[in-house]
């Protein structure tokens, strides 16, 4: 079976440490400099943040996430190969632009007055099929409790995926394209589409998620063994508590254990309990620097800081860049906006009919 990604990140200000409205200059510079970027990069629109008022109200911090997206592969090895080239490009074309790239779910200092829309996902693509759907939405649960990676909400460590607990899922898996579910059936695509991961920290980490999704679909060993009756409790502990709220039988953890990509997510510090330490030790600044250094470096990497976390919205003058961006944005995103846009206006039945 096929399998590709989607990646987003957060865009941030060096200067404020906070969020940065730069996206649209970050895929700009990405398109003008390799075409290929047209169909591989978005920038996220703020479609369920109420009002274009408020949108616009808040424009210096709107649109500041960032999504690059891969081709669909048979092998995982060539699939890494992408992931390596396009985190390597981002992260030159942030320096150059005097911007910071985040990998992780939510802002660290991320408040719960702001949009939901700056949450950072990790979406999964599968060749679908029924027997796949079902294999992985019993395990939906347990995935999320390996890939939390947003301890912090309004300065506190509230749960380990907060932007699980923010973002507009509802944890209702659909055969249908409705979006927002943890799972679904893309017909656009005519993949499963798993939508739990919050943006992870380094490549290994985004492979081993995508592993243990290929992994689960494609074996029928991986029989639905949670029960749909206790869905909602379980997903909501491993949202709490991470890899620790994690509930899965010997058998199948051993399966993951032996797979050199699965092995090393399930036996590592998760991302979330990684930021934790970090902040414990040396605050909330260091875990910003940290993630930008461990994009840059694609490993974990500590860099302290003492440097004061300024909430001050970037300039407007950053969606300068959405003018050269826009005719992009309007080919490759349209149908994904058109549904968002009937999905937040209630007109859900717009998508069905």
């Amino acid at each position: 079976m096929k399998i590709g990604v989607e990646e987003e990140f957060i865009v941030v200000d060096p200067k404020t440490l906070f969020l940065h409205s730069g996206s649209f200059r970050l895929a700009t510079h990405l398109i003008y400099k390799n075409p290929i970027y047209q169909k591989k990069c978005s920038v996220e629109l703020p479609l369920n943040s109420g009002s274009v008022k408020t949108i616009l109200q808040n424009a210096g911090k709107a649109f500041c996430v960032f999504e690059i997206k891969t081709e669909p592969y048979e092998d995982i090895d060539r699939l890494r190969e992408e992931l390596k080239f396009h985190r390597g490009n981002v992260a030159d074309t942030a320096r150059d632009n005097h911007l910071m790239v985040l990998p992780t779910g939510l802002h660290p200092a991320h408040s719960s007055k702001d949009f939901a829309d700056h949450c950072a996902a990790f979406h999964v693509h599968l060749d679908y099929s029924k027997e796949a759907f079902q294999r992985l939405y019993g395990f939906i649960p347990f995935l999320i409790s390996q890939s939390t990676n947003s301890p912090f909400l309004d300065g506190k460590i509230q749960a380990m995926s907060n932007r699980m607990h923010l973002s507009a899922h509802v944890n209702i898996p659909t055969m249908g394209l409705q979006r927002n579910a943890d799972i679904i059936h893309n017909p656009s695509l005519n993949t499963v589409e798993v939508k739990v991961f919050d943006t992870q920290i380094t490549i290994d980490e985004s492979m081993g998620l995508a592993s243990l999704v290929k992994m689960i679909g494609e074996d029928p060993c991986f029989h639905s063994e949670i029960m749909k009756g206790d869905y909602v409790k379980l997903r909501e502990q491993a949202i709490l508590y991470g890899s620790k709220g994690s509930l899965i039988d010997k058998d199948h953890l051993r399966i993951f254990e032996d797979n050199v990509d699965t092995s090393k997510i399930l036996n590592q510090m998760n991302g979330s309990d990684w930021q934790i330490e970090l902040f414990k030790k040396h605050g909330l600044s260091s875990v910003v620097h940290s993630l930008w250094e461990s994009f840059q470096h694609d490993e974990r990497m500590i860099k302290t800081s003492s440097q004061e976390i300024d909430r001050t919205e970037s300039s407007f003058w950053n969606l300068f860049y959405l003018f050269p961006y826009s005719p992009f944005l309007c080919m490759d995103k349209y149908n994904k906006y058109l549904q968002d846009i009937a999905y937040s206006g209630g007109l859900r039945k717009i998508i069905h009919n």
